[in-house]
C-alpha cells in the first residue's frame, strides 16, 4: 500500500510472473536478468529503452565463438529483446581457493586474448 510513498523506484513486470517465489532480478547497465532458480533458466531481457544492439552483440560473441566458457542458450526471444540461458550453480570466485582461482582466471584470460585477436581491426587513422 504504501510502496510508491516509500520507494524510490518501482519496477514493473509485464505479463505478470507466474509463481514468483524462487526468482531473482539482477540488474545490470543495459539489460537484467532473471534468476528462475525452480526451471534452472536464466532469462537476459533488455532494459525498456536501450538499443537491441546490445542483445544483439552477445547473441553474435556466443553463437560465433564458442570456445567461450558462458551458459548455452535455452530459448530465443522476440524481436531480439530476450533470451533465456541455463542456470549455472556455482561458488563465488574470491571465495576459492587461491590456486584453483588463478587457473579460473587465467583460462577466462586466455579465452579473452583469444576472442581479441580473432576479432580486432587494425585502422589507417590519417
Amino acid at each position: 500500500m504504501f510502496r510508491i510513498l516509500m520507494s524510490k523506484y518501482i519496477v514493473n513486470i509485464s505479463p505478470g510472473i507466474h509463481n514468483a517465489c524462487n526468482k531473482l532480478i539482477i540488474g545490470g547497465n543495459n539489460k537484467i536478468r532473471l534468476i528462475d532458480i525452480d526451471n534452472k533458466k536464466v532469462y537476459v531481457i533488455l532494459k525498456y529503452g536501450f538499443e537491441k544492439k546490445y542483445i544483439i552483440n552477445e547473441r553474435y560473441v556466443r553463437d560465433n565463438f564458442n570456445y567461450i566458457s558462458v551458459p548455452k542458450i535455452i530459448d530465443n526471444g522476440k524481436n531480439n529483446l530476450w533470451f533465456s540461458e541455463e542456470y549455472i550453480s556455482g561458488i563465488p570466485i574470491n571465495r576459492l581457493n587461491q590456486n584453483i582461482k588463478n587457473k579460473v582466471l587465467m583460462d577466462a584470460l586466455s579465452e579473452i586474448h583469444k576472442l581479441l585477436n580473432e576479432t580486432k581491426r587494425d585502422l589507417l587513422i590519417s
